[in-house]
């Protein structure tokens, strides 16, 4: 069932990147911005994306956004490898699963909005054929169910619908899939259901849901967490809670569902702080670090099951003023697992918490929009972000340096201002005299500056599977 008509890459492209270096008195915060227009299907609109992103073991960064196409909500997906700056546009869900006879007339496919979890040699995606619940659950027969979708990384070619394969065509009938995760050890891909938080075992051995475990009872108001977290001991992590803080005035349960004993229960620990947005896994997978949608961080010790609070992710002296933050749906940690970094939405401010003192640190202002992302982070120093505007513009992908990273003192943006980066380890390198900027062994001649360090670059080479036209929506 291959498909390589889907595909599109790109070599020594005309693009648009943006790249600054932000700086503060010792050091800088390299950030590139990643933009996919210009391979776009022409009948799609990008407009947002909620943390349908991911990275293979070869490094390249994946990510994918709920559009407009012919007017039909889908989701386009492309891929980024900061190797070489190449990108690609992969596909999308909906043209994927007609491709496999598995699209119903009608059916909209909005969201991606699982991480693209890598099992073996392929990678993983779940979808969502509605936006969200929040409140009362409405209507939720109207829609089909979610599909599973996976990326061969051997033969580099497209997405395909799995769940073409399952009973229905779908995982499970009427809901959709918010959020997976492998289960350590096991061939086995761990999804929530959303809205009703059934955990999902998918063995992916046998491409064959096993076991569907009901979930945590529905609450109005407290609606599913982000995130479903395996551990390497056999259990399973997930949680409830409200995304508003004028509604967060209790303690939320975490629930625990035991792999051997096949029981799910509710454990003695609670988090606070809206739902769980983020879950980040340290090295030796001993912890699990949370971080809430309304700015808590908490630690779970994976041996015993134990969670405590750490922080609010916001230095000690905006606490202390009262400021609270309202949203934090982006947050990765470093390679080296001793920081865990997260974005304010709306406000935009990039915060560091240093795992060994305690500390959270004011890092740099990024400007205000819509921030998202979960743990995702490479060998280079980077951190991925998605990034967009809350009228659903400007979508990108965020890529942040943190190896010459600064602690900004202080509140004020302009005096910390973006700036065009020639000097950044890890940047593009931009050669004055010889007018060429090198992205990895990529070279770009005949570059124009294009106000606030847009960069337009020409280059010579192809591209394979897309038209030809170049577009760049500012």
């Amino acid at each position: 069932m291959s498909c390589k008509h889907f595909g599109a890459t790109v070599r020594v492209p005309l693009i648009v990147v943006s790249f600054f270096a932000l700086f503060g008195p010792a050091g800088a915060i390299t950030r590139t911005q990643i933009r996919f227009e210009d391979l776009k299907p022409a009948n799609c609109t990008l407009t947002e994306c909620w943390n349908g992103m991911g990275m293979d073991d070869r490094g390249r960064a994946y990510i994918g956004f709920t559009s407009s196409c012919g007017g039909k909500l889908d989701f386009v997906v492309f891929r980024y490898d900061p190797s070489s700056g190449a990108r690609r546009y992969i596909g999308t869900l909906r043209t994927t699963s007609a491709f496999a006879g598995n699209l119903v007339a009608g059916e909209e496919i909005p969201k991606g909005h699982t991480h693209f979890e890598q099992i073996g040699r392929k990678l993983y995606l779940g979808s969502q054929g509605f936006h969200d619940f929040k409140q009362q659950i409405t209507g939720l027969e109207n829609y089909r169910g979610s599909h599973l979708y996976a990326y061969d990384l051997d033969r580099d070619d497209s997405l395909r619908d799995i769940s073409a394969l399952l009973p229905g065509g779908v995982v499970q009938q009427h809901q959709g899939m918010i959020a997976c995760r492998s289960v350590p050890g096991t061939s086995y891909l761990a999804g929530l259901s959303h809205p009703y938080s059934d955990i999902i075992m998918l063995n992916t051995a046998t491409q064959h849901v096993d076991t569907v475990v009901p979930g945590i009872p529905w609450e109005l108001w407290h609606v599913i967490s982000r995130e479903i977290i395996p551990t390497k001991y056999g259990k399973i992590y997930t949680a409830r809670g409200n995304e508003l803080p004028s509604n967060n005035t209790g303690n939320n349960p975490v629930w625990v569902y035991d792999l051997a004993a096949k029981r799910f229960s509710m454990t003695s620990y609670t988090i606070y702080g809206g739902y769980i947005s983020g879950a980040m896994t340290t090295t030796d997978g001993e912890r699990v670090y949370l971080t809430t949608s309304n700015g808590e961080l908490f630690v779970l010790q994976t041996a015993t099951g134990a969670i405590a609070h750490l922080t609010h992710f916001l230095t000690q002296a905006e606490y202390a003023s009262g400021k609270r933050i309202e949203f934090l749906w982006g947050m990765a940690m470093s390679s080296n697992d001793r920081k865990i970094f997260g974005i304010n939405s709306l406000s935009g401010t990039l915060y560091e918490y240093d795992i060994a003192s305690g500390v959270v640190a004011r890092l740099q202002e990024l400007g205000s929009g819509y921030y998202t992302g979960i743990g995702m982070h490479d060998s280079r120093g980077n951190i991925y972000f998605a990034g967009f505007n809350p009228d659903m513009s400007n979508v990108r992908l965020e890529v942040l340096n943190i190896s010459d990273r600064v602690h900004v003192q202080g509140s004020s943006p302009a005096k910390h201002g973006l700036r065009e980066d020639t000097k950044a380890k890890s940047a593009p390198a931009y050669d004055i005299r010889g007018r060429t900027l090198a992205l990895g062994n990529i070279p770009y001649r005949g570059v124009a500056v294009r106000g606030s360090g847009q960069l337009c670059l020409l280059g010579q080479g192809r591209r394979e599977g897309a038209a030809s036209a170049v577009r760049s929506r500012q």
